[in-house]
């Protein structure tokens, strides 16, 4: 008779139909004398009430006195619930089947073909199911509350603002920033604006070690309670605060592969300086490598103003080509208003005047002809670019998106191909 075998994150479930019993081994590793482990006995699919001085800690699973204690202990306890287990085949089959299926890890098999990726979007075009997304920018720039905005639109099926939520899926907000207090109102000033977004959750979780330690406590919290979707605020504390080199940011890429969900983590961008050419992710460069999709968020909010103008901009993904970017407007209710609503709402970056010096070249030419013809020269002067790259990428659009006129004293003049 062989146990139906289940990993619960790091942890294996060794479930036994004929006894409705299992194993839990939690925290395994191995060691110069063998594989040690602590074990949690379930009882018909919830956890036994074992008196704490049972329970036991790190075990040598090859330890013969440690299995002849667990199996004089769970004896008693199988007794004192009256289940007729017979504890030393239940317990050393489930040791067995347990460092076997450590030591085995994922199984080999053959690669076959696949006509296509098949990973849906969580939020469309900013994370797909299963896999990391990191969004980053400067601080204070709005990132944990997207991140939130995000979650109630996961946990709802909402879409708005340019992006869209596949389905409805149980969400988790794992903040090593604030506090529910914090994250509380910021819920309440959304949903004000956006009640159709209202929702128990997002599941929240106040976090204080770096995630690759936490694992076990995390993995299990999302089996509970089928988490689809985790939000990570942030990236540095969550990676190892100031261990935040190589082996930080692999150690927290390998504990995301565990959880195996979709994960938006938020991300801090180091200040420019004058020898700094773009922005980028706060600490090792494995952040940008190991990321399945990478997105850099660049805003703008005039003193005084009340709104933050917010604007995605695609910088890596391994699964196609970049999206385009994606524009944003975040309203706050005025500071002399008591309560009311933090709005969202979409937003066209092409009519904005400083992000949109961000957008494809192509695309700033196109709306900088939609107000009429013009030169080559001109366009350079319009959009402070260099006459150089104006005409090459009129020229590799032309025919598709632009069309050419005769201009004066020879000098062609461009408009939009209207199709």
């Amino acid at each position: 008779m062989t146990p139906e075998i289940k990993r619960i994150g790091q942890a294996l479930k060794i479930s036994w139909e004929r006894y409705g019993a299992s194993l839990i081994f939690d925290r395994m590793v191995e060691k110069s004398d063998g594989v040690h482990a602590e074990i949690q006995p379930v009882i018909n699919g919830c956890n036994s009430a074992i008196p704490s001085r049972l329970t036991p800690s790190k075990v040598n699973l090859h330890s013969t006195r440690a299995r002849g204690d667990l199996t004089r202990r769970f004896t008693e306890i199988f007794k004192q619930l009256k289940h007729s287990i017979p504890a030393d085949h239940f317990v050393d089959q489930s040791i067995h089947w347990a460092i076997h299926t450590f030591r085995q890890g994922e199984p080999a098999t053959l690669l076959d073909e696949v006509t296509c990726i098949s990973k849906p979007f969580i939020l469309r075009p900013i994370v797909l199911e299963g896999l990391p997304s990191i969004v980053f920018a400067l601080a204070a720039k709005g990132k944990s509350l997207f991140g939130l905005f995000a979650c109630l639109l996961a946990e709802t099926g909402q879409s708005l603002g340019g992006l869209t939520a596949s389905r409805a899926h149980q969400t988790a907000f794992l903040d090593w920033e604030l506090d529910s207090s914090v994250q509380g109102y910021r819920k309440r000033q959304i949903l004000e604006a956006h009640p159709n977004l209202r929702t128990a959750g997002p599941l929240y979780r106040r976090m204080y070690r770096p995630l690759a330690d936490d694992l076990p406590n995390v993995a299990k919290i999302i089996e509970e309670h089928g988490i689809g979707f985790v939000v990570i605020d942030s990236l540095a504390p969550a990676a190892g605060g100031d261990q935040i080199g190589a082996e930080g940011a692999i150690r927290f890429f390998e504990a995301l592969r565990v959880l195996g969900i979709g994960c938006l983590i938020l991300a801090h961008a180091p200040k420019p300086n004058e020898n700094t050419k773009s922005k980028s992710i706060y600490g090792s460069i494995f952040f940008h490598n190991l990321a399945r999709s990478v997105w850099e968020v660049e805003t703008m909010q005039e003193p005084d103003s009340d709104e933050i103008r917010m604007g995605f901009f695609h910088r890596k993904n391994n699964l196609g080509r970049l999206h385009a970017p994606v524009g944003l407007k975040l309203v706050f209710p005025p500071e002399d208003q008591d309560g009311g609503g933090l709005q969202f709402s979409s937003y066209d970056l092409s009519y904005d005047p400083e992000l949109s010096k961000a957008l494809p070249l192509r695309k700033q030419i196109a709306t900088a002809l939609e107000c009429g013809r013009m030169t080559v020269g001109k366009l350079a002067e319009v959009l402070d670019v260099e006459k150089a790259k104006i005409r090459a990428r009129l020229n590799d659009g032309r025919g598709k998106y632009f069309i050419q006129f005769p201009g004066k004293n020879g000098d062609p003049e461009w408009g939009i191909l209207h199709r």
